[in-house]
């Protein structure tokens, strides 16, 4: 299950940086902080103290590294006129023999509201069942209303919920997750 580096839609470009520049991590970086607040609640790795560092590895290991393995597929969101950077979408915790992909994402704030995470959703599901994967899934938590709502307008059945699955630190409390998937089938 091997994904392409580009992909191009009629409005945006999905891209694995294979390139870990500073240049490129310090654009990233302004979005993460400029965003910060609304990731927090969500995101284990949204924390105040993120860093250069902290972009380089993203870029070096979860973009560069996981592709040449295969491993996982972490694309940046572009908007296809301009360029801006709009988000992140990544293919994670891929089963290899069950062809099994769960998609995570994040928004920049600045982006949101827009369109372009269901956007990017149905355009990475697209390439991902043509070159090979048979489900997607989109986990979330219930109370994140933008990830929840991404997933109901991408059209992913919510097929249940995992009660109290994990701890968010944020909160400090046992959360919830929601459990979405489309299959390769359904797009029949």
């Amino acid at each position: 299950m091997e994904m392409p580096k580009i992909i191009e839609g009629e409005d945006i470009v999905l891209e694995i940086p294979m390139v870990a520049s500073e240049e490129l991590a310090h654009e990233l970086l302004a979005e993460v902080k400029d965003t910060l607040e609304l990731l927090k609640p969500w995101l284990p790795w949204a924390k105040d103290s993120y860093s250069l560092k902290d972009e380089m590895s993203f870029l070096n290991g979860q973009c560069v590294k996981r592709y040449k393995k295969k491993e996982g597929y972490a694309y940046l969101i572009r908007d296809k006129k301009t360029r801006q950077f709009c988000g992140v979408i990544d293919i994670v915790r891929i089963e290899e023999d069950a062809k099994v992909g769960e998609i995570g994402y994040w928004m920049a704030r600045k982006m949101q509201g827009k369109g372009y995470m269901t956007k990017a959703v149905l355009l990475l599901e697209q390439v991902a069942f043509a070159n090979g994967f048979n489900r997607l899934e989109i986990r979330n938590d219930p109370e994140n209303p933008n990830s929840v709502n991404v997933a109901k307008r991408a059209g992913y059945h919510l097929d249940g919920i995992l009660r109290q699955d994990r701890w968010n630190p944020y909160y400090k409390r046992f959360a919830d997750t929601n459990v979405w998937s489309k299959l390769k089938s359904d797009l029949k």
